[in-house]
């Protein structure tokens, strides 16, 4: 009998240990903690800040409604810091673009003087 058809009772898995989940609310972004034995241990607010998901421990479910809501408030006026790509960079430190470096920064530098008179 292969793995997939095995209908036995699965062994308890100790995993990482951490029994810690994280279930729905009403609130989109707004999840209830809850430990191994159902109980309630908090509420975790999700949302995207620079790319990447972001989480907030909050005690309350209204403090974590609180935290989300600053947070897409905070994303809508641009405090948030966005991502970051090595050409924006790039131009921000030299103050020039990125086509400028491709033809070895001619255009970033003085002028080149036509001698030829």
């Amino acid at each position: 009998m292969s793995v997939s058809q095995d209908t036995s009772v699965p062994a308890a898995d100790p995993g990482c240990g951490d029994k810690r989940r994280l279930r729905k609310t009403k609130t989109l972004g707004v999840f209830k903690r809850v430990d191994g034995d159902g109980r309630t241990i908090g509420y975790v607010s999700v949302f995207r800040s620079a790319g990447r998901q972001r989480k907030r421990h909050a005690p309350t479910y209204e403090e974590a409604k609180r935290i989300k809501r600053e947070s897409e408030t905070d994303r809508d006026r641009g405090e948030l810091q966005e991502r970051t790509t090595s050409a924006s960079s790039a131009t921000s430190m030299n103050g020039s673009s990125a086509t400028a470096a491709k033809d070895g920064g001619a255009s970033a530098r003085a002028p080149v003087r036509n001698t030829a008179a």
